[in-house]
């Protein structure tokens, strides 16, 4: 077993701040209300210093618990069954007491700064002597600092908490790797990536035979192949090659001067194509043979909206879209903005009266509110509709009475076309959110406008470009337009008195592509229109549309 060493504690900070300990526990266990978790990771991003900490806590947690279940477990055997069934860190903490661990990880922080007060990892030290850069993102959240930029290099030797989604990275030799969170990494050479927890996928073609991967108790080595590594919370290491060779080794990452041809030196396990093992993490090391899951392996990244271009308004912020950059069906596409099928809505309903209002726009409302959805402008829109927590089954009931007391709550659109159900986005959905809002993006529900058999809702919770992702532009200043009745139908929508009020916050436009087969709609099936919902899903955050198109053929 290994203890990570933290790797840059300032001189002035040599002791571990208990209080920041206890924190990292309770946001561990899950103890902390939304408001807390956002004032703690405003924390972490505040200080490089209590990155690397939380960081190297998260890795002696596992080392502990590592320790305990050695002697839960004298039997390896067992171990490695019972790590099948390892809970997630909120229960293990809880599991093993929350003063216990935080004993255990201060006594372990503490006698290292106590033993080595001026000593500083070599990973500390930036190297520029390799290239290696983020070509794809998808979804991802990074703890402590904003998702990188495409095409943005990756800092050597820094450690990466992927919290959530898909990062892609591309080395010197042409070598990729997918990452999915949670996941922990580095990248420690020009050919090699480091990663503690997490799964990841690997391609090296030909040229880069010999690219690596370090876990915690392995060193895997590509020999011209494709295959995928797991590494589970007590270091347990799942391989599974998909075409090629990979070789297995015992960890070499204890020793900074170890060269990769060093592995020639030990013995391996060699993996070929539709292979799978399991190296459990105990000190009589095991290898257990498993069934080969393709599954575990990903090609590409997901289908989704990977960025968009628009104008600047007045404030040098984002105002009128004019362009939208997809994967779809595996290929990137640039779609220009007349290209795009406009939506026109046709349908509002809203249960009871919203104090931020429905509409906005940085101007005066147009004589046609409905219009505000289908226009270029990311700062208009028709915002905060009806919904309801669980999904429609049945077609929406779009009644056309202006009490409209029997009508579904939430709003329809049509499209000036109809649009055709590809592989991939089939229809882009951008929101506006602020920092106060779910990072992710305001959950919603897309309907059909007429069921039918084999046709059903799909519930959309996180956005392909969300508030983190330096591809979701900050846009211009609006106003929000607000009524002092609930706005029950379209007509009031349209005619009934509202006040202005100038919003100065610092809003993003957050998108998603939506594909027409996760409704059930089959390919080249054409629709007219759609219907949106809330869900509901937060009693304070409504999901704000500020523009609905198609995309063509």
């Amino acid at each position: 077993m290994t203890i990570h060493e933290p790797r840059e504690p300032s001189n002035n900070r040599r002791f571990a701040d208990v209080a920041f300990i206890e924190r990292v526990v309770r946001y561990q266990d899950g103890q902390m209300s939304k408001a807390q978790i956002l004032d703690f990771e405003n924390e972490l991003s505040e200080d490089q210093f209590k990155q690397t900490l939380f960081v190297e806590l998260q890795l002696n947690a596992a080392a502990v618990r590592h320790l305990l279940e050695r002697d839960a477990f004298e039997d390896p055997v067992s171990l490695a069954q019972n790590a099948k069934t390892i809970s997630p860190d909120r229960r293990f903490w809880r599991s093993i007491g929350l003063g216990a661990i935080a004993a255990s990880i201060l006594t372990i922080f503490t006698f290292w700064q106590i033993n080595n007060p001026n000593e500083k990892s070599s990973s500390s030290e930036p190297s520029t002597s390799f290239d290696v850069r983020f070509t794809g993102i998808s979804q991802a959240q990074f703890l402590g600092q904003l998702a990188p930029k495409l095409g943005s290099h990756v800092n050597p030797n820094h450690d990466y908490v992927l919290t959530n989604g898909l990062v892609e990275l591309r080395f010197t030799s042409g070598a990729t790797t997918i990452i999915e969170g949670p996941a922990l990494f580095r990248i420690s050479s020009s050919d090699c990536l480091a990663i503690d927890l997490g799964k990841c996928s690997v391609h090296a073609p030909k040229g880069a035979e010999g690219f690596r991967i370090e876990t915690p108790t392995n060193s895997i080595v590509d020999r011209g192949t494709r295959f995928s590594v797991s590494i589970s919370e007590t270091s347990d290491t799942e391989v599974h090659v998909v075409e090629g060779m990979a070789e297995v080794y015992p960890s070499i990452r204890e020793s900074k001067e170890t060269k990769s041809t060093d592995l020639a030196m030990q013995a391996s396990t060699k993996l070929g194509k539709s292979e799978a093992r399991r190296f459990v993490s105990t000190d009589i090391r095991s290898i257990e043979a498993i069934d080969f899951l393709s599954g575990q392996y990903r090609t590409a990244l997901p289908d989704r909206i990977i960025s968009y271009d628009a104008t600047n308004g007045p404030e040098g912020n984002a105002q009128n879209l004019i362009s939208i950059t997809l994967q779809r069906s595996g290929k990137q596409i640039t779609y220009q903005m007349d290209e795009l099928i406009p939506s026109r809505l046709t349908y509002f309903k809203s249960e009871v009266p919203n104090s931020i209002g429905h509409l906005i726009s940085p101007n005066e409302l147009p004589a046609s509110r409905a219009s505000l959805l289908g226009d270029s402008s990311l700062n208009t829109g028709i915002i905060n509709p009806g919904g309801q927590s669980v999904p429609l089954v049945s077609s929406p009931l779009l009644s056309a009475d202006e009490s409209n007391q029997s009508g579904t709550p939430g709003f329809a659109i049509r499209f000036a076309t109809p649009v055709s159900n590809r592989l991939g986005p089939d229809v882009v959905f951008f929101e506006i959110q602020t920092v106060s809002n779910p990072i992710a993006g305001d959950a919603f529900h897309v309907s059909p406008i007429l069921f039918r058999d084999g046709l059903k809702s799909t519930t959309i919770r996180e956005y392909d470009l969300q508030f983190n992702c330096p591809a979701a532009l900050k846009i211009d200043r609006f106003s929000i337009f607000r009524f002092s009745n609930s706005i029950s139908s379209l007509t009031r929508l349209e005619s009934a008195r509202c006040s202005k009020t100038a919003m100065r916050l610092g809003f993003r436009a957050l998108a998603v592509g939506i594909d027409l087969s996760d409704l059930g709609y089959k390919i080249d099936d054409r629709i007219e229109g759609l219907f949106f919902q809330d869900a509901h899903d937060d009693d304070d955050c409504v999901v704000d549309p500020v523009f609905i198109a198609g995309l063509p053929e």
